[in-house]
């Protein structure tokens, strides 16, 4: 059997609390609740089976705003979801909610129907950044054990072959005698090893599409406040693309469209041009080349970020020839190679630095 979602409530008004209880039962979810946010917080600390938090901003001691700083400084809590209850909703409370890494409001009184759908939203959410999370683990894992593998046989095979003709033609010369028939035969013996371990070598590393980016050329930033387009017709990838942005280029400015072309039609509109965009490669019918192509025909040139879940050396050359074109980035993109991407050359390891235009 399925288990269920389970739904963390915080709620100080007697009243307010247990209709939220039976509106949880009423919908299949089961709950925990409190009346105040610090036997909630060591609740959450203490437990790993909350997947959504639904909490009263103010609340007696720490308010939920407070709680949910607690909760976003905590990397277990990175991703669950949190919607705040409010009876008083400001611009500015919003602005700071969604700052500290709220994901939904909802006004009291409210509307069951709005209630659950925000639920329901949040959960479908929560899980695929889950799936996303565990595919970059995934990744990691297996990137991992690439790089061992690799170690190995250049620890051991590529090195001793060569070690082995290295010392037969210092024998050689050492004697001062020509290298005969025999020796020949096996310097050929080792060299054909060599060659067979970095087939190996070639046939792991093809076979592992995860390598994360593709360089061609050096891109910062104009400052941290940066304005940047991102376009792909998969709405989770922007979901997840977002929460990368918020989490680790908090000042930056992600605005988001599921089509190239409204895309399109919003950056030609636009009075000031974004510093930065990123998009999707494998669109339909308008993919990530014809939206470039677009905007350069309109004599608009924005440095561009190509995303992609697989690369092609087809469309890695063919990039090579925009001049406005910087990287490949290989879905799905987690924190650090965010903040790898954004790094100076000084602060980047790993990259591979494929082409530097003048």
């Amino acid at each position: 059997m399925e288990a269920k979602d389970k739904i963390l409530i915080i709620e100080d008004e007697a009243s307010i609390r247990e209709t939220l209880e039976d509106l949880m039962l009423a919908r299949g979810y089961e709950y925990i609740s409190f009346d105040n946010s610090e036997d909630a917080y060591l609740y959450l600390m203490n437990n790993d089976d909350i997947d959504l938090v639904l909490s009263d901003i103010m609340l007696p001691g720490r308010s939920g705003l407070d709680m949910l700083d607690s909760i976003r400084s905590r990397a277990k809590f990175e991703l669950i979801p949190v919607i705040l209850l409010t009876a008083k909703v400001e611009e500015e409370d919003v602005r700071l909610g969604i700052q500290k890494g709220a994901d939904d409001y909802i006004r009291k009184p409210f509307k069951t129907k709005h209630l659950y759908a925000a639920i329901a939203t949040q959960l479908e959410r929560y899980k695929k950044l889950r799936t996303s999370q565990q595919r970059i683990k995934d990744t990691v894992d297996v990137q991992d054990e690439l790089l061992e593998s690799i170690a190995v046989i250049n620890s051991h095979w590529v090195r001793a072959p060569l070690t082995n003709i290295f010392a037969l033609l210092n024998l050689a010369e050492e004697q001062g005698q020509p290298i005969g028939d025999k020796e020949l035969r096996y310097m050929r013996a080792q060299l054909e090893t060599l060659d067979e371990m970095l087939k190996a070598v070639a046939a792991q590393v093809n076979g592992y599409r995860a390598s994360g980016s593709f360089r061609f050329r050096e891109f910062r930033l104009p400052s941290q406040q940066s304005d940047i387009i991102a376009v792909d017709d998969d709405s989770m990838q922007l979901t997840f693309l977002k929460f990368l942005f918020r989490k680790h280029l908090p000042e930056a400015t992600l605005t988001c469209y599921t089509s190239p072309e409204e895309a399109l039609e919003q950056i030609v509109s636009r009075e000031t041009l974004p510093d930065l965009l990123i998009t999707d490669l494998q669109m339909s019918p308008m993919n990530g080349f014809d939206l470039v192509d677009q905007l350069l025909e309109k004599e608009i040139q924005l440095p561009v970020f190509i995303l992609t879940s697989s690369m092609h050396a087809t469309d890695i050359e063919k990039a090579m020839h925009y001049k406005n074109i910087y990287q490949f980035l290989q879905k799905p993109i987690d924190g650090q190679k965010l903040k790898q991407v954004f790094a100076s050359s000084s602060e980047r390891s790993g990259s591979i630095q494929a082409w530097m235009s003048e």
